[in-house]
């Protein structure tokens, strides 16, 4: 058996149980513009679109992209306050970024991921799993 911490309230109503919980907040925060990305066309209905040869740029301009990074993620989690459209993300080494169309630096994110035991500092409570994962970490908001 596990440990665990459930709190429930005077009716009886579920407040809180560590054993259901593994994702927590760690980034939030508002968009900073990112880079442009340029629009492409193809350059004929015969080509191949896998072919990076068959786009050339377009005369109009490129999209804005608006986001941010999160370092050592692992199955990472955003919510969104705002304008933004997802457009993807990329790895560079241990940094991961986050990509949004349409999204200015007044939109807020909320990045959550799953809990980690690496967060130093005390006192704190930890729960695991069966299989020896963490559940909750206090120290991690």
């Amino acid at each position: 058996m596990t440990a665990k911490l459930v709190v429930k309230k005077e009716s009886g109503e579920l407040l809180f149980d560590t054993s259901k919980i593994c994702y927590g907040l760690v980034k939030s925060g508002t968009f900073t513009y990112m880079e442009r990305w340029q629009r492409k066309y193809l350059r004929g209905f015969d080509l191949d679109p896998n072919k990076g040869s068959s786009w050339e740029d377009s005369f109009r301009a490129g999209d804005d992209m608006y986001g941010f990074s999160l370092s050592q993620a692992v199955s990472p989690i955003v919510f969104i306050v705002g304008r933004g459209c997802f457009n993807g993300s990329a790895l560079a080494g241990s940094d991961m970024y986050f990509y949004y169309s349409g999204a200015n630096a007044s939109t807020k994110f909320y990045c959550f991921d799953l809990m980690r035991n690496d967060i130093p500092g005390g006192p704190y409570l930890k729960t695991f799993n069966e299989a020896g994962e963490i559940t909750f970490n206090s120290l991690q908001a």
